[in-house]
């Protein structure tokens, strides 16, 4: 811990912030005037990715029944974040930073997979994106206090599923449990043929059932029990980097313990 508090120390002095952040004596309290200084002048994916987890995820929904997931990939794209509930949503995050120039690529991936879409997007964008997606996709407006405020709330439509789209986000184990459990038995081909032989048998379902199985199957995924009592022990602008962290048993107890402490920058 020491040295990440030498680190914090410097990177604090070359900003000019040593004496204002010297002040504090608990980590919690650092890390939201840091999260608060980023609010204020580095409005990065980061702050959006947090309001969509605090202000979406866990307002509405729960580890022990949903699956959050971040950088989820959707043939060439990558969903910024993606919730599989009772239905499959995907949020993709526009930035002020950002351009729109890959937005409806990414909707026409995104359709394959999801049945509700939404864009969070900066004021920057709100009046292109508009013109943009067409009127069953959602639109969140990032407010400059990290609230999100809904322009347009997004209309479920699974007409756009693409049954060969869903089995390549799905695990091994997953995929042959659910073509197991359609067919009744397991198939008998060489592992090298694996792979297209239960892809052949999947796409035949019917695009209900496969998206309903495949809901299920990742809503069962879920983030290991100690991160989930990190979460809960810390600020919930850290909640994003605990989830998108690989912290070990022994590292995520390191850190509750740390919290719980009195902290001291010098």
């Amino acid at each position: 811990m020491d040295d990440y508090k030498d680190l914090l120390s410097e990177v604090l002095v070359a900003s000019g912030s040593i004496k204002e952040f010297s002040k504090i004596k608990r980590l919690p309290t650092l890390f939201k005037k840091a999260y608060s200084a980023l609010l204020s002048h580095c409005k990065y994916e980061y702050v959006y990715k947090t309001a969509i987890l605090n202000d979406v995820f866990l307002k509405y929904h729960n580890f022990n029944s949903a699956f959050y997931t971040t950088e989820f990939y959707c043939g060439k794209s990558k969903a910024d974040i993606a919730i599989f509930n009772g239905c499959s949503t995907v949020y993709e995050i526009k930035t002020k930073y950002d351009n729109l120039e890959k937005l409806d690529k990414q909707l026409r991936d995104y359709r394959k997979i999801f049945s509700k879409q939404f864009v969070v997007v900066d004021c920057k964008h709100l009046v292109n994106v508009k013109k943009i997606v067409d009127s069953s996709v959602g639109i969140l407006l990032f407010q400059e206090d990290g609230a999100l405020l809904e322009i347009r709330n997004a209309v479920e439509d699974a007409a756009g599923i693409d049954t060969g789209a869903l089995f390549d986000c799905l695990h091994k184990k997953e995929y042959k449990d659910i073509v197991h459990k359609y067919i009744g038995r397991e198939l008998a081909v060489p592992n090298a043929l694996e792979y297209a032989s239960y892809k052949k048998i999947f796409v035949e379902l019917p695009r209900e059932d496969a998206m309903s199985q495949v809901v299920e199957r990742l809503r069962s995924r879920s983030i290991p029990t100690q991160r989930r009592a990190l979460l809960e022990k810390s600020p919930s602008c850290l909640g994003q980097a605990i989830i998108d962290s690989n912290l070990t048993v022994s590292m995520s107890m390191s850190i509750i313990s740390k919290m719980e402490k009195p902290f001291a920058i010098i």
